[in-house]
């Protein structure tokens, strides 16, 4: 059960918002720090009531062959067997 609401106010509490990694639905891959100042930047705009930006459409070139070929040559693999 989720112990902040959609806008980051503590259920039950008049007035106090909860802004850390701690309201992420499940933990991130990586490193936190760059998911927790996106949550900060969209808690700021909460607490001023500024809502989200319009989505802009952005052209995206893809390569033909992204899918199967990331770099120039083959990769290299080692593996170590003890």
């Amino acid at each position: 059960m989720a112990v902040v609401d959609s806008e980051l106010c503590v259920h039950g509490l008049e007035g106090l918002r909860v802004i850390d990694s701690s309201v992420f639905p499940s933990e991130p891959n990586g490193n936190l720090n760059a998911p927790t100042i996106m949550l900060a930047e969209r808690a700021a705009d909460l607490v001023r009531g500024r809502k989200l930006l319009v989505a802009d459409e952005v052209a995206v070139g893809l390569a033909p062959d992204w899918e199967s070929r990331q770099r120039p040559g083959s990769p290299v693999r080692k593996v170590r067997v003890e």
